[in-house]
C-alpha cells in the first residue's frame, strides 16, 4: 500500500500487471478466450519477480498450454508484451542473453529495441521481435516463405548488416 494523510492505494505487483497484459493480448491478438481455461501462473516463492520483462515468457507458455502445442526447450525470451500486442523494450538484456547461454539456450528472443550489433557474435541466436504474433509464429517453428518467421530472420540480417561496416568505408565506429 502507498499513500498517506488517509489516503490510501494498493499497488498492483508488475507480474500481476504483465500476467493481465498477456490475458488481454491472448483474447485479443490471438483469438482465444482465456476465461474458457483453467490456468493458474505459479512464481516459486523467494524467486524475486519485478518489472515485466517475463511478459512473453508468459504470454508464450499460456498459449502453449491452451494449444496444447510444445515450444522448444533451447529457446529463452524477455520482452515485455503490451496491450497492443507489442513487444517493449526492457532493462538487463545482455547479462540474461548471456546467462542463457550459459544454461544452453540456443535462440534468445529480445525486442527488437534491445538489439545491440554485438549480439550477432554470440554463440545463441539472439532474435529480436516487434510483436507477440512473431513470438508465437518463431516459437512453434513456423518456417513458410510467407510466415512472419521468414520475414524477422529477414529483418535480423538486415540489422545485422547494417551494424557492421563495410570493408573500405569512413566508418569511425
Amino acid at each position: 500500500e502507498i499513500g498517506g494523510e488517509g489516503k490510501k492505494m494498493k499497488r498492483k505487483s508488475t507480474a500481476k500487471g504483465s500476467v493481465d497484459n498477456v490475458l488481454t493480448v491472448i483474447r485479443t491478438y490471438l483469438k482465444l478466450d482465456p476465461r474458457n481455461y483453467d490456468i493458474h501462473l505459479n512464481f516459486p516463492g523467494g524467486t524475486p519477480i519485478d518489472g515485466p520483462s517475463a511478459g512473453i515468457a508468459i504470454m508464450t507458455a499460456v498459449y502453449s498450454a491452451v494449444t496444447g502445442i510444445a515450444i522448444d526447450s533451447k529457446l529463452a525470451m524477455t520482452g515485455e508484451v503490451s496491450i497492443r500486442g507489442d513487444v517493449k523494450p526492457v532493462g538487463g538484456v545482455p547479462a540474461k542473453i548471456e546467462a542463457a547461454i550459459q544454461a544452453g539456450i540456443e535462440k534468445v528472443f529480445i525486442p527488437i529495441d534491445n538489439w545491440q550489433e554485438n549480439f550477432a557474435d554470440l554463440k545463441a541466436e539472439i532474435i529480436p521481435v516487434r510483436t507477440v504474433k512473431e513470438v508465437i509464429d518463431l516459437s512453434l517453428n513456423k518456417t513458410d516463405g510467407d510466415s512472419v518467421s521468414a520475414k524477422v530472420t529477414a529483418e535480423t540480417k538486415l540489422l545485422i548488416a547494417s551494424s557492421t561496416p563495410k570493408k573500405g568505408s569512413d566508418c569511425t565506429c
